[in-house]
């Protein structure tokens, strides 16, 4: 037992803003991950319950966000999500948590489910409104509300999906289009959390109602902070689609819980803008791939009565246009003579961990003619390969505006374990730069098996040929030519017809006793 006490004064004191530079804490914190790593299960459960009897929940919270943020144990990960479920947040806070937890926690469906339920149920006392339910058959079948969490710029990928989705809807498809953004762009106290983040917004859409451009096309939209002095302005929303009566409203992507109040007046359908079951009260949760069958009976256990699941077997097709520009390696600092990987993500701190740190310095030992390019901005993850194999072997390129064009100087993309990032693959295939990536993941969804390994080991010994076998890489290059045949505005018009078919043929069932309501 002393050991695992020792453990958490270490561990715990790592948490405090003196306890060193970021640097030098970063690397104290590696080390007492690998010492956990390194403990039986009696004695990890042992660390657990030392810190379940010796802070109180918000100072759990507080500590295991220090903890996820730089160990990667999954055991932090649900003791956080314990601490959490048994506190009570008003729903600002509540949702802003979410955040935090969506972003960092792997797994855990059902206690994000349970933390989402409460927020939603906390804005639905703060609004104090209460709408009859419509059936389907008196609500104008030529209308779709679409709520999303951000409109950014077209490399953003939830904000292209978002914009790509409403064009086809309203210029191919004869539907009326409204859209409303709802930002969880709000704050946690600081004693709560270590260094939350929030979603970014665009200041010109800030609480009044604008249009948006896309491709010729014209939307209605209106945006809403998630602060509390803006709760006439969610009111004001929910009065608004309400009175616009819309066929059904279609979340994408958006993690606020006010908008799951929908559902109480009309059929509400949740789309995540990622492989994942959505987490909301939605009555239609819309999933664009299965995951394994272990993750599949986790997101069954934690679905609520009456929601269903409608799988679209068919990819969500990405729209990418040319480069804007030509680059040199030369005139970007990066070596002429290298076989260059690129890896890119807007979360690179956070994705990029230990194991995936040693792959890369696995392939530039066993290949020195190979350089990872890093597109997108990073910090800690620095850290990894300071006085390492690395130096002259990885260059930092931060963020790219025009990352098709940055794309036709590097050889290969590669893709960490995370879950997001199918929007910037897409990109490198139609570059024709080969894609490697595991599987269950955005990425995995949008390049296809033909880009895929099982795991970090078939991941290397993939690179390691690709760099080694010219043949083998021309082959690989003409499949990723034509893969981006799959990838236009007649697949994606198709694309979005056969999702909405899906809801409506859900909602005809779910309405079958409309002529009783």
């Amino acid at each position: 037992m002393d050991r695992q006490i020792t453990w958490v004064k270490q561990a715990v004191g790592l948490c405090l803003e003196n306890a060193g530079s970021g640097e030098l804490r970063q690397k104290l914190f590696q080390q007492q991950e690998q010492l956990y790593l390194e403990f039986t299960d009696s004695e990890k459960y042992a660390v657990r319950k030392i810190m379940q009897e010796g802070f109180q929940n918000k100072d759990l919270i507080y500590i295991f966000s220090h903890f996820i943020q730089n160990m990667k144990a999954a055991d932090f990960g649900q003791g956080l999500m314990e601490a959490i479920s048994k506190e009570t947040f008003d729903p600002y806070t509540g949702t802003m948590l979410e955040v935090q937890v969506r972003r960092m926690v792997a797994g855990e469906y059902a206690r994000k489910r349970e933390l989402h339920k409460k927020n939603v149920e906390g804005f639905k006392q703060a609004l104090h409104m209460h709408f009859p339910y419509v059936p389907a058959k008196k609500r104008n079948q030529n209308r779709i509300v679409i709520i999303t969490e951000q409109i950014l710029s077209l490399l953003h990928a939830p904000t292209k999906l978002v914009l790509e989705t409403a064009y086809a809807l309203q210029e191919k498809l004869g539907y009326e289009v409204l859209i409303f953004i709802c930002p969880c762009d709000g704050s946690l106290p600081k004693d709560l959390w270590h260094k939350p983040t929030s979603m970014n917004t665009q200041e010109k859409f800030r609480n009044h109602a604008m249009e948006i451009s896309y491709r010729g096309a014209m939307f209605q939209e209106f945006q809403i902070d998630l602060h509390p002095w803006n709760l006439k302005e969610y009111q004001m929303m929910l009065e608004i689609i309400h009175a616009w009566n819309p066929f059904f409203v279609f979340g994408l992507g958006v993690l606020n819980p006010v908008a799951d109040l929908c559902g109480a007046f009309t059929d509400l359908a949740m789309r995540a803008v990622s492989t994942e079951c959505p987490v909301s009260e939605a009555g239609i949760l819309v999933r664009p791939m299965r995951q394994a069958e272990e993750m599949e009976q986790e997101y069954a256990k934690g679905l609520g009565d009456g929601q269903e699941q409608l799988f679209i077997k068919e990819k969500a097709p990405v729209v990418v246009g040319q480069g804007q520009n030509q680059y040199s390696r030369s005139g970007e600092g990066l070596p002429e003579d290298k076989f260059l990987i690129a890896i890119v993500g807007n979360r690179l701190d956070a994705e990029i961990d230990m194991e995936f740190a040693a792959l890369m310095q696995g392939i530039v030992q066993k290949a020195p003619g190979t350089a990872f390019v890093v597109i997108g901005e990073v910090g800690k993850m620095k850290n990894y390969f300071q006085g390492t194999c690395m130096e002259g072997h990885i260059f930092y390129l931060g963020y790219r505006r025009d990352l098709v064009g940055t794309y036709g100087m590097v050889d290969l993309y590669l893709n960490p374990r995370r879950m997001g990032g199918g929007y910037s693959s897409v990109m490198a295939l139609a570059a024709a730069v080969p894609v490697v990536s595991l599987p269950g993941c955005d990425v995995a969804g949008h390049v296809g098996e033909e880009f895929l390994v099982k795991d970090y080991q078939e991941m290397e010994e993939m690179v390691l040929r690709y760099e080694a076998e010219p043949e083998f890489y021309k082959e690989k290059q003409e499949c990723a030519k034509k893969k981006m045949e799959e990838n236009t505005e007649g697949k994606m018009v198709q694309y979005v017809q056969h999702v909405v078919n899906g809801i409506i043929s859900l909602i005809e069932g779910r309405n079958q006793t409309d002529d009783c309501v």
